[in-house]
C-alpha cells in the first residue's frame, strides 16, 4: 500500500496519469471507474467521485442512480499494468 503523501507525489511528478477507482458491488463483482490523475485531489476524494449507480446490479433504480465513491488511501497501490 502507497501513503497518501506518496500517491501525490506520484501524480505530481507526471508519472501517474490515470486513478483507477475499484470496489465490490453488491453480488461480489469487481468493478471500477477511471478518472484522470489531475482530478484526483483531497478534495475530490473528501466529496467522492460520482458515478451511475444504476448500470451495477444491486444498487440503485434509474431515476435514483447518481451515486458517489469515496476512495480509502489506506488501500492505495501502484498496479503493475504495464509490466
Amino acid at each position: 500500500m502507497l501513503p497518501a503523501k506518496k500517491v501525490f507525489d506520484l501524480i505530481k511528478s507526471g508519472d501517474i496519469a490515470f486513478v483507477d477507482i475499484k470496489f465490490c458491488d453488491l453480488r461480489g463483482t469487481w468493478q471500477h471507474t477511471t478518472i484522470t490523475a489531475k482530478r484526483f485531489t483531497p478534495e475530490g476524494i473528501a466529496k467522492g467521485y460520482g458515478f451511475d449507480g444504476s448500470s451495477i446490479k444491486g444498487f440503485q433504480q434509474t431515476y435514483e442512480s447518481d451515486m458517489l465513491l469515496r476512495p480509502d488511501m489506506d488501500t492505495c497501490f501502484l498496479d503493475p499494468f504495464y509490466e
